[in-house]
């Protein structure tokens, strides 16, 4: 339920070593859309996605706000929270996926819902960012068996990390909150209906989509606040490994796409206490 803002820093990072974004804000699923997000309409964004895929690669040259051109080999997407979601739904989906994505990355979004057969519909790199200390998607549910679902990628995790701290809304002031999840729960519980008899990603398919039933599934914002790690902080790193793991993928040297591996799979995490790296284990 964000907008294209919350991701500003991490697009701005990436446009800085030259790789072309292209930001979107969901109109219906918003926090400001008429009437109050829509969160079933999530189904109708890697549409979405793949229309701003069209629309980019057929922009004629004197309309770019670029220079060069766009490599259609290299097409990467990354999404924060409910933006995760329809990245991960793009990249893999067997009715839903855009098959140019070559590489797919989730911040904090939701993977309960995946079950191991659901990653096998693309021959697509997955990683998986996420925070302990998150209050919306839980990390025990959500984060800690992508591992073990995936062939191909790895997971990410920040000790200490809430869940609007991934957003760049909650740097400046918000930095002072305990857990930026206390506020985001605040707007979410007032927009956010579930049925807890139901499973909320049904509309996305069953066992032939590799989805599973998540009826049981936690409810957002049921946990506790623990202490959170800074925003700034946790926006910093994150900034690095999604950097990293698109360079270890589309970097055009060999020895480049190397380097970025061993970064994001060793460095960051020997140098971060907070930061842990689990690789994919599904053989």
């Amino acid at each position: 339920m964000s907008t294209r803002q919350g991701g500003e820093l991490y697009a701005e990072q990436m446009a800085s070593h030259g790789y072309v974004i292209v930001a979107a804000s969901h109109p219906l699923t918003m926090l400001s859309a008429p009437g109050g997000p829509t969160t079933n309409d999530v189904i109708h964004q890697p549409a979405d996605v793949s229309f701003l895929i069209d629309r980019t690669i057929a922009l004629p040259q004197d309309d770019r706000g670029f220079s060069g051109g766009i490599d259609r080999d290299r097409i990467g997407v990354f999404g924060i929270s409910l933006g995760a979601l329809t990245a991960t739904l793009v990249a893999y989906h067997p009715k839903l996926g855009d098959p140019r994505i070559k590489a797919a990355l989730s911040i904090a979004g939701p993977g309960v819902m995946f079950g191991p057969s659901y990653f096998d519909f693309a021959d697509v790199p997955f990683l998986m960012v996420a925070g302990t200390h998150d209050a919306m998607i839980q990390y025990a549910v959500n984060a800690k068996p992508i591992p073990d679902r995936i062939r191909k990628g790895g997971l990410v995790t920040l000790d200490g990390a809430s869940h609007a701290g991934f957003s760049s809304l909650f740097s400046g002031p918000m930095r002072l909150l305990g857990n930026p999840d206390e506020l985001g729960c605040t707007a979410l519980s007032s927009n956010l209906d579930i049925n807890p008899d139901e499973n909320p990603f049904a509309a996305l398919g069953g066992p032939d989509q590799g989805m599973l039933d998540a009826t049981d599934m936690p409810l957002p914002c049921e946990i506790r606040f623990e202490e959170a790690i800074s925003p700034g902080r946790q926006q910093w790193i994150t900034a690095l490994a999604l950097h990293a793991f698109f360079e270890s993928h589309f970097a055009r040297e060999a020895t480049s796409r190397t380097a970025h591996a061993e970064f994001l799979a060793k460095t960051l995490a020997a140098e971060l206490d907070e930061v842990h790296y689990t690789p994919a284990r599904r053989p």
